[in-house]
């Protein structure tokens, strides 16, 4: 077992019972970036909504962007960093409220219950959950979901 880890509960069937602490935490940013004033105001301006997602391909900068802008921000941010693995439903929403109580953590009890039952429930129940979750926040939050791209599996039902 290494220090990467985290023990986030018990049981042995239950596909939430490890997962990477380091998937939950900012990457390290470069020592040399360009700052992209333009794209960090883009940025700014998008948390007047519920919703900014970052589009370019590979190799772009999406992940140092958007980690230097959180850098620039009061308002407490989690991040995940998902990859092709990541096709679990229940380990994916458990990665989502992990992610989610490292800023508040007792957060998303309903979502953290449903992740480990024996039958997960459907993904648009699950979501509704976790939404619902979120809006019982105290504070405004910001969530990063790096790689989001890597969802797609599971949103076209091959998880399952």
């Amino acid at each position: 077992m290494t220090g990467d880890i985290a023990n986030q509960m018990t049981g042995d069937n239950d596909p939430t019972h490890f997962l990477l602490s380091s998937k939950l935490f900012r990457p390290r940013m470069p020592s040399q970036t360009i700052t992209r004033r333009k794209l960090l105001s883009k940025l700014d301006q998008g948390t007047d909504g519920r919703l900014v997602l970052v589009v370019a391909p590979a190799g772009y900068g999406k992940t140092t962007l958007v980690n230097s802008w959180l850098d620039t921000q009061t308002t407490p941010c989690a991040w995940l960093s998902i990859d092709d693995y990541d096709t679990d439903l229940a380990t994916f929403v458990a990665y989502l409220v992990s992610a989610v109580r490292t800023c508040y953590p007792a957060a998303a009890q309903d979502s953290w219950s449903m992740a480990r039952s024996a039958q997960v429930p459907e993904p648009a129940r699950l979501a509704a959950h976790f939404i619902t979750d979120l809006l019982a926040l105290r504070d405004r939050l910001i969530l990063v979901i790096d790689d989001y791209d890597a969802v797609k599996q599971l949103l076209s039902g091959s998880a399952r």
